[in-house]
C-alpha cells in the first residue's frame, strides 16, 4: 500500500492550503469562503438586492456568455441576504445549493426537486432550532424515499445499481399534491415574517420547446406571495422567455452579466491567495499578472478557462519540478497542444474530422455537416452523440427550421479553445 506521507500538496510550495484556481462556482458553503473571495458586480448586486428588498415576490432570469460567474454571482447575493446576518436577523430563507435543472425535467419534478432541496436545507440550516418549523417539511420527510426517487433516477441513468430503504418504489406523488405543498409551505414562511430566494441553475439543458413548456406550467406557482425566483442560463433563454407573452409579462427585467474587467479578476485571485495563505502568512504568486492579463485577452475574459489553463499548467509543471513554477505562455501552450493530442488520439478518425470540421467553420447544420463529410446523416447523428458524451460538442435545434440540429464545439469545457485557430 502507498505510504501516504509520499504524496504532496503542490499548492503548499506556494504557502496556500489549496488550489486559488478553483473554476468551481463558489456556493454558500464551501472550501473558498464566498464572503471573502468574492469580487466585483457592485452595481447588479445593488440593482437585484433592491428589487428583492423591495418586492415580496420577483422573477429574474440572470444571463450571460459561458465562464462570466452568474452562478457565483447569485449565490453571493443569496449569502448577503440570507446568510450575512443570523437567522433571527435575516427577512429571507434560502436552499444551500442552486437547484439543477435537467433535461428530462417535468412541472412535476420541478416541484418535488424544489421541495426536497428545501427540505435538506432546513436540516443544514437547522431552521427548526433556530425557531422555525415547518409542517409542510415533516410531510416531505414521512415521503423521503419517493423524494429521494431522483437519486434512482440518476444512477439508472448512468448504468449504476442503486438500492432504496425499500424494495417497493411508491407511485410518483401527484402535480397537484406536491403543489399544494409548496404553497403550504410558503403560506407558513410568511406567517415567521419571511421570504424564500430560490435558485434554479442550468436552464439550457432543456430544448427551446421544453423549456417553453415548463415556464408555462410554472408560470402561476412563481407568482407565490413572499417568494423570489432567480433563473441563471445562457443569453439565448431571454427570447424564449420574451417569445412566450404569458411568461414574459410575470418576469422582472433581466439582469445582463458581462465578463468581469481584467483588474477585477487579478483582485479575485489576489482575494483566493490571501484566504487560503491564511492570517500573516507569507504566501508565493503561483501566477505572473501579465500572463493573466494575456489570457484575459485571448479567452475574452472567461474566467472559468482561464483558471483552468493556469491550474491544469501550473499542476504539470509541480509535478515535472521540485520548486514552485511561475506558468508562462509558452508553457501554456505546449500544455493545451498535449490535452488536444490527448483527445484526439481517444477519437475515431470520423470524430476527429467532425471536430475539425467544425473548428474551420463554426457552427453548422447537421445537413451541412453531413454534406460536407461525405456522410449519411444517419451515420453522422451516432458519431455526434458520442461527442456529444466526451463534452467535446453541443446541438441545438436550429431555429430557421425546427427539423434540423444545429452542431457546435462544446463551451462547457475550457478544451473547445484549444481547437481555435488563434
Amino acid at each position: 500500500m502507498e505510504n501516504e506521507n509520499e504524496f504532496e500538496n503542490i499548492w503548499a510550495r506556494y504557502g496556500l492550503k489549496d488550489t486559488p484556481y478553483n473554476a468551481k462556482a463558489l456556493s454558500l458553503i464551501g472550501t473558498l469562503d464566498i464572503s471573502q473571495v468574492f469580487f466585483g458586480r457592485k452595481n447588479e448586486l445593488k440593482l437585484l438586492g433592491d428589487r428583492i428588498f423591495s418586492d415580496n415576490s420577483t422573477r429574474t432570469a440572470i444571463v450571460g456568455e459561458v465562464g462570466t460567474g452568474k452562478t457565483t454571482f447569485v449565490n453571493y447575493l443569496r449569502w448577503k441576504l440570507c446568510r450575512q446576518k443570523s437567522l433571527k436577523e435575516t427577512r429571507f430563507l434560502t436552499t444551500i445549493n442552486e437547484i439543477k435543472i435537467r433535461e428530462d425535467w417535468t412541472f412535476n419534478k420541478f416541484l418535488r426537486e424544489t421541495l426536497f432541496e428545501i427540505y435538506d436545507s432546513s436540516k443544514i440550516f437547522k431552521w427548526e432550532e433556530e425557531g422555525i418549523k415547518l409542517k409542510v417539511l415533516e410531510i416531505i420527510r414521512d415521503n423521503l424515499d419517493i423524494f429521494k426517487k431522483k437519486t434512482l433516477e440518476i444512477s439508472e441513468k448512468e448504468g449504476l445499481k442503486f438500492k432504496s430503504d425499500s424494495d417497493e418504489i411508491k407511485p410518483e406523488i401527484s402535480t397537484e399534491l406536491l403543489q399544494s405543498w409548496l404553497y403550504k409551505l410558503c403560506e407558513e414562511i410568511r406567517g415567521y415574517n419571511k421570504r424564500l430566494i430560490l435558485h434554479y441553475n442550468n436552464l439550457e439543458n432543456l430544448s427551446p420547446e421544453k423549456l417553453t413548456s415548463l415556464l408555462m406550467s410554472i408560470k402561476e406557482i412563481i407568482q407565490i406571495e413572499n417568494t423570489h425566483w432567480l433563473f441563471v442560463g445562457p443569453t439565448e433563454i431571454l427570447s424564449i422567455i420574451e417569445n412566450t407573452p404569458q411568461v414574459h409579462s410575470v418576469f422582472n427585467q433581466h439582469q445582463i452579466l458581462e465578463s468581469l474587467s481584467e483588474k477585477e479578476v487579478l483582485h479575485i485571485l489576489e482575494l483566493r491567495c490571501k484566504f487560503l495563505s491564511g492570517e500573516d502568512t507569507k504566501y508565493i504568486k503561483p501566477y505572473d499578472e501579465k500572463i493573466v492579463s494575456e489570457l484575459y485577452k485571448k479567452l475574452n475574459g472567461n474566467i472559468r478557462f482561464i483558471f483552468k489553463l493556469l491550474e491544469d499548467t501550473t499542476s504539470y509543471l509541480c509535478h515535472k519540478y521540485s520548486s514552485p513554477c511561475i506558468v508562462n505562455i509558452e508553457q501554456i501552450n505546449i500544455i493545451q497542444e498535449k490535452a488536444k493530442e490527448e483527445i484526439l488520439a481517444k477519437l475515431t478518425d470520423n470524430q476527429k474530422s467532425i471536430i475539425i470540421t467544425i473548428m474551420d467553420n463554426g457552427e453548422m447544420v447537421v445537413g451541412e455537416l453531413a454534406d460536407k463529410l461525405n456522410m449519411k446523416q444517419q451515420n453522422l447523428s451516432k458519431e455526434i452523440q458520442k461527442l456529444k458524451k466526451k463534452a467535446l460538442i453541443t446541438e441545438k435545434m436550429n431555429p430557421e427550421d425546427r427539423r434540423s440540429k444545429i452542431i457546435n464545439l462544446s463551451e462547457k469545457t475550457y478544451l473547445s479553445f484549444i481547437f481555435s485557430k488563434k
